[in-house]
Formats: C-alpha cells, sequence, structure tokens
C-alpha cells in the first residue's frame, strides 16, 4: 500500500531462529515502513500480541509445543480481524487438507458480508489503497475456488441445518448424480452416504456437534457407484460470522483407501516381525547404539588400537553402555535370565554382566569402530538367580540402520553344555595324549629291553621257548601300534583333502598282498578324506579280509551312491557278531590284536560317515561305508 506513511508491524513466529532473522533483513530491507518482531514459539507469539499491536501475524505450522494451527484458532477467537498467514517448510498431506478447510472457511466469512470489507476501507485514505483491498478480496475468492476445486479434497459447504449448498468437483466424481440432484438436499440424504437409520443418525449427530462449534473428524467407509469400496477421513468445520456464531459448516474429507491399504500391509509386516521376535527360540535384545556409537567416534580419534584402548580404559566400556538404550527384549529371554517379567529383567539387566564380558565388548566395539555391522563374539552371562550361561552372541545392525546404529539386535544362543563337551574332550584328549605317551614310551623302553636280552639269551643257549617269548614281543609290538592307531584315529583333528580311491587303494596293497590273494578296484571316485586316516582304514579292512578270508582271498572295491564297499569271498561274518567286530579288543584269531576293524569304525566316526558290516555278494564280509562327499578327481 504505497502513498501512506503508516507503519506495518509484523509478528513472525518460528522456532527456527536463523530463518527469522533471514525474514526480518528482506523485508525491513523491501519497505522502510515495515518493522518485524519475532517470537520462537507459539506461547511467545501470543505474549507478544497481549502487549504489543500489529498489524499481520505470520507463522511456521510445524513448531515444538502448539503449532501453528493451533495459534492461528487462539488469535482468531481474540483478533478475528487480524490478518494471519500461516506456512509450512514441510509436506504434509493431513496439514494441507486442514489448511485448505481453513482457507475456505476464511474466504466464507469475508464472502458472506461487507463487514470485513469495511475494515480494511477504514484503514486506507485513498481511492488507490481501497482498490488495492478490492483487489485483495478478489484474489481471496480466487484462492477459494483453487483450494475449493482441489483435485484431492472432497469439500463440501453445509447450511446449519445439514443441506449441501456447494460441492467441489472432486466429491462428485465418487457419485453417480448431478450437482443439481444434490444441491439443495440434506447431506446425509446425499448419494455419498449409506442410507440405513444408522449411518444417517450418526452424520446428522456430527452435523450437530459443528453447529455448536465443535470441529469434528471422523473417518467413513463408502460405496462408489460401482461397488467399488473406498474410505475417507474427513472434518466437519463450523464456520463463524464476527461474533462467533455458526453460519455454515464446512466438510472437507480426502480418500484414505491407498494409506489403509499400506497401513493394513505394514501392520500385518509389524505383526510378523512380533511374532518372529517374541517367539525365536534365541534370546533377542532390540536396541540403540546411536548416542554410544557417536560418543565411541569421540574417544578413539588417534587410537590405533581400539580393543587394546578399551582394555586399559574399561570405564569407558562402561560409559559406552551407559549410553546404550534397550527398546525391547523378547519373551524368551524372561525364562532364560529368571525374570518374571521384562520390567523386572530390564530394571536388572547390569546383573547379566560378568566380568568375562569385558573382552568380548571389548572387541565388539572395536570391530563398530572399525565400520562392522555384524559382529560374532562368545561370552557369559549371569541369570538373575545368579546360573552362568555362556552364550553365543550375534549382533548385527539391519539395513537402513547401519549409518547410525539406531536399531542394533543382539540375538543370543546357550552354548554352555556345548563349551561343557569341548571342555571334557579336551580333558579326554590330554588324558589319551598322557595314554599315548606311556604306551609308546614307558611300555616300548622295558619291551625293547626285554627283546635285546633275548637276542643275547638265544646266543648263549638253544631253548624252544626263547621263541615263544620272541612271538610274544612281536605280538606286544603289534599291540602297541594298534592302541596308538585306535587312540590317534578318534582324537587328531582332520586334514581333509581330494583323494583318489583308486590310486590311494594302489598303495594300501602293495603292503598288503599275497601270492595268492587278489584285488579288483571298480572306482574311479575321489572324495573329500583325510589321506592318512583313509589309508589306514582301507589297509585295516584288507588285512582283515587276508586274515579271515584266507591267502587267496578275492577282494572286490566299488561304489555305493553315496560312498564305497570292500568285500571278500571268504566265509563272511555272522550276523549275531557284525556289532561284535567293530568293538575294540574283540578279536577271532589267536594272532589278531582286536584293533583293526574298531580302528576302521573310529576313522569312518571322525569323518562323519557310517559304516555297515552285511553279506557279501559272493558270501563273504562286506563293509559299507557311507555318507562320503564325492569330489572331481
Amino acid at each position: 500500500m504505497t502513498g501512506t506513511a503508516d507503519p506495518i508491524r509484523v509478528l513472525h513466529v518460528d522456532d527456527e531462529p536463523g530463518v527469522t532473522d533471514r525474514a526480518q533483513t528482506f523485508l525491513e530491507r523491501a519497505d522502510e515502513r515495515i518493522t518485524v518482531r519475532t517470537a520462537a514459539s507459539a506461547e511467545e507469539g501470543w505474549e507478544t500480541l497481549s502487549d504489543t499491536p500489529v498489524d499481520c501475524v505470520v507463522s511456521e505450522y510445524d513448531m515444538g509445543g502448539t503449532n501453528g494451527l493451533d495459534f492461528l484458532e487462539r488469535v482468531r477467537e481474540a483478533y478475528p480481524e487480524l490478518p494471519f498467514i500461516l506456512y509450512t517448510g514441510k509436506g504434509s498431506e493431513e496439514v494441507a487438507s486442514e489448511a485448505i478447510s481453513k482457507g475456505v472457511t476464511d474466504y466464507l466469512q469475508k464472502e458472506r458480508g461487507t463487514e470485513q470489507y469495511s475494515i480494511l476501507a477504514n484503514r486506507v485514505t485513498d481511492v488507490t489503497e481501497q482498490t488495492e483491498c478490492e483487489q485483495e478480496l478478489t484474489e481471496i475468492k480466487r484462492r477459494y475456488r483453487t483450494i475449493f476445486n482441489d483435485p484431492n479434497i472432497l469439500v463440501g459447504h453445509l447450511d446449519t441445518d445439514g443441506t449441501l449448498l456447494d460441492v467441489n468437483r472432486t466429491a462428485m466424481k465418487y457419485i453417480d448424480a448431478t450437482r443439481e440432484d444434490v444441491i439443495g438436499e440434506l447431506f446425509p440424504e446425499t448419494p455419498w452416504l449409506d442410507h440405513s437409520e444408522a449411518a444417517r443418525a450418526k452424520v446428522r449427530e456430527r452435523i450437530d456437534r459443528a453447529v455448536s462449534g465443535e470441529y469434528v473428524e471422523f473417518e467413513a467407509d463408502r460405496v462408489r457407484p460401482n461397488g467399488e469400496r473406498y474410505a475417507v477421513k474427513g472434518v466437519f468445520r463450523p464456520v463463524t460470522d464476527d461474533n462467533g456464531a455458526v453460519e455454515s459448516l464446512l466438510i472437507s474429507t480426502r480418500d484414505i483407501t491407498d494409506s489403509r491399504v499400506r497401513e493394513a500391509e505394514l501392520q500385518s509386516q509389524r505383526d510378523r516381525y512380533q511374532s518372529l521376535f517374541e517367539n525365536s527360540p534365541r534370546v533377542i535384545w532390540e536396541q540403540d547404539h546411536s548416542e554410544a556409537m557417536a560418543y565411541l567416534e569421540t574417544i578413539t580419534p588417534g587410537v590405533d588400537d581400539v580393543e587394546a584402548y578399551l582394555l586399559d580404559h574399561p570405564e569407558e566400556i562402561d560409559r559406552l553402555l551407559d549410553r546404550v538404550e534397550i527398546i525391547d527384549v523378547n519373551r524368551n529371554a524372561l525364562a532364560y535370565y529368571d525374570a518374571d517379567s521384562k520390567a523386572e529383567l530390564l530394571e536388572n539387566v547390569e546383573q547379566v554382566m560378568v566380568e568375562e564380558t569385558s573382552d568380548s565388548l571389548a572387541a565388539q566395539w572395536a570391530a563398530f569402530a572399525d565400520g562392522a555391522t555384524e559382529y560374532q563374539t562368545e561370552t557369559v552371562a549371569q541369570t538373575l538367580s545368579g546360573d552362568r550361561r555362556e552364550e553365543l552372541l550375534h549382533i548385527v545392525a539391519p539395513d537402513g540402520n547401519t549409518d547410525d546404529y539406531s536399531r542394533v539386535y543382539v540375538i543370543g544362543t546357550e552354548i554352555t553344555e556345548q563349551k561343557e563337551r569341548e571342555r571334557r574332550l579336551k580333558r579326554q584328549n590330554e588324558r589319551l595324549d598322557e595314554f599315548t605317551r606311556v604306551v609308546s614310551h614307558d611300555l616300548r623302553t622295558p619291551l625293547h629291553v626285554a627283546a635285546s636280552r633275548l637276542e643275547l639269551a638265544a646266543e648263549e643257549c638253544d631253548s624252544p621257548h626263547l621263541e615263544s617269548v620272541a612271538d610274544a614281543h612281536d605280538r606286544m609290538e603289534r599291540l602297541i601300534e594298534d592302541l596308538l592307531a585306535f587312540a590317534r584315529a578318534g582324537s587328531e583333528a582332520l586334514a581333509c583333502g581330494t583323494v583318489e580311491l583308486g590310486q590311494l587303494l594302489d598303495g594300501c596293497w602293495e603292503r598288503i598282498r599275497t601270492d595268492e590273494a587278489s584285488l579288483a578296484v571298480e572306482t574311479d571316485e575321489a572324495i573329500q578324506a583325510d589321506r592318512g586316516r583313509l589309508r589306514q582304514l582301507f589297509e585295516n579292512l584288507l588285512a582283515n579280509a587276508v586274515e579271515h578270508g584266507g591267502s587267496d582271498v578275492s577282494i572286490t572295491v566299488g561304489s555305493l551312491a553315496d560312498g564305497f564297499y570292500i568285500e571278500d569271498d571268504g566265509s563272511g561274518i555272522p550276523e549275531s557278531k557284525r556289532d561284535d567286530v567293530l568293538e575294540a579288543g574283540h578279536s577271532t584269531s589267536q594272532e589278531g590284536t582286536g584293533f583293526g576293524l574298531s580302528i576302521v569304525a573310529e576313522v569312518a566316526e571322525a569323518h562323519g560317515w557310517a559304516l555297515h558290516v552285511t553279506d557279501g555278494s559272493d558270501g563273504g564280509a562286506r563293509f559299507e561305508v557311507t555318507g562320503v562327499e564325492f569330489t572331481a578327481g
């Protein structure tokens, strides 16, 4: 409004100081008449209005505490003639819908008579200003029509008795009727609504509440003329005169069918996740590590070895844990930690920690500091009743949370029994190592001394008893060899690789072959196995076939679907004795040690194979090894 020296006093309300500072600078630079007061909140803006006259209010919608819409309503009640501009820097469908409804309401209040125009006219002093006011009303009308016919919002204007005064084109797309069919009709009777008495009563009740001055929000299900169902969300908004009396109603709705479908899908996903989370047989903690990771970044610049640093400064581990927010824990954790409720567990979570936890925590935070989003470790925990549990923890930040670690899942699997078995096995192996040391050294030493003395005795005298002693020494030596082989067969770690059966059997047969016995290898397979152990298995089976099948025995080695077999044409093994022959110390020959086939069983078990004893195709014994992994030779 050029041509007057009257000042223009603007109140700008925004909780972003940078925004208000820039706006103040630009406005005051644009026109020397403009002075800008700023407020950082709706409450502060209200206090300014209470003690300082202003000509216009400009307010952000999205502020902490009271939002711009609530502030607008409060200002309208106290200062109905005061111009108010509401804006938002954030897109929001609901905000847009409410803003549109308020914009239309503003127009209707200005449109209904000359009161507001007179107020504007009284503020101007020449024809130019009068024209500008008229232009302002014209612009308000234009905006009203634009808003009213928004293609995304269904808008209707009702009289206080519920008669439909106006409706936009968008709303008409949802019914099979013309504007002439519905204008002037009571809204509860129009084609948009279910004509059941209950539905009409509900709409009349909403209209009555709005006429009394209430903003009535609602959601409703509707049916298009083609039978397609849709859903809407809207509000009945009262339009008041200058004295605050309700003179008409504005109804604005938007189609929320798609959003309902999306929400249903999202809820279904939430339900599936929650079911999986709560019913998992493992312990699952859902945590927020964002603050802890931010703190970790402040204490590790220049630190080469984060794990060592944390171990040297355990107080930093405590500070990191203090910054971890536990969002939830699943039901399985309650029984696992002997807690009666989630609340009890979360209140006493520090009791779960034991001293040994520090080492695994230091390694975990070091891995995260290095950018890892997934980590696995073994640790020890304690139940609320004091029992210790050994755990395998799988810690993972899922996709979408790898930047700030705001969601981290800690999945625990109890391995107490597994670790106890490992400790028992370690103790057994240690005792076995001690046993093999005694057998290989402490028994062999006196045996070698006895053998030496036997040789001296044989030089001094000729006695048939000396030969029997020599045979006993040989048997003892074989027994020691088999004992050591039996001990090693089940305790030493496997070194598996590709082994060609035909090539290996050629070498084994060279050590076993007799003049009359024969071996037929009918397989060219290659398998995954420890070569040394497999050689021992074949040599023992070949030797067993020669020993029990006779010097002229025929032996065949062939393939099975998932393994191999070795059979002979000897006398075979009675079915009642087939389990016994695999036991350590069992032998049907005075020359045997009884460990040959038990070593075969140990080698097969160490590889994870199954060993079966059955009849050969020519009546002899047949040994089948299954569960074998074939490879390319």
